[in-house]
């Protein structure tokens, strides 16, 4: 499968990082944040709606592949929707956890009522393993809202 170089970019302190890493086209990985301790970055890859873990240097580089990769998302049918979308991701300051925000921003019409679809939105909440990076998921919370952007994690 033909791969992209995606320039992925973190603030880390005062330093804006550079990070250059190889995805499948048109898949959107469009957030991460870094690992407060460890050399780990995490990506929401938005229209792939999933979590991707790669290892980072003293450098900066992020070797070829991911550690691991998750789905998002509860459902597993709901990535077969056109506006299923994985979105901004924040790991806890403890480097413990990991909050990946799923939105579903599609609307439908009904008539002439604009209708929103079933679909995720939700915080997918992944426990981080310590030594290996490996996120585990343990909870989707419901925003009981659509389409969230923003994640606050304290």
């Amino acid at each position: 499968m033909e791969e992209k170089t995606t320039n992925l970019y973190a603030s880390m302190g005062e330093e804006l990082v550079h990070y250059q890493v190889d995805y499948q086209p048109g898949l959107g990985s469009r957030h991460l944040d870094v690992h407060p301790v460890k050399p780990w970055v995490y990506v929401s890859v938005e229209r792939g709606n999933s979590l991707c873990v790669h290892t980072i240097d003293r450098a900066g580089t992020v070797p070829p592949g991911s550690l691991f990769t998750r789905r998002t998302l509860a459902d597993k049918t709901n990535g077969t929707r056109a506006r299923q979308l994985a979105g901004p991701i924040h790991i806890h300051p403890h480097g413990t956890h990991v909050y990946v925000a799923n939105r579903c921003d599609e609307i439908t019409k009904d008539g002439e009522t604009d209708v929103l679809p079933l679909g995720e939105n939700n915080i997918a909440v992944f426990r981080l393993d310590g030594e290996s990076a490996e996120p585990s998921v343990i909870q989707h919370a419901d925003t009981r809202g659509s389409s969230p952007r923003a994640v606050a994690v304290r």
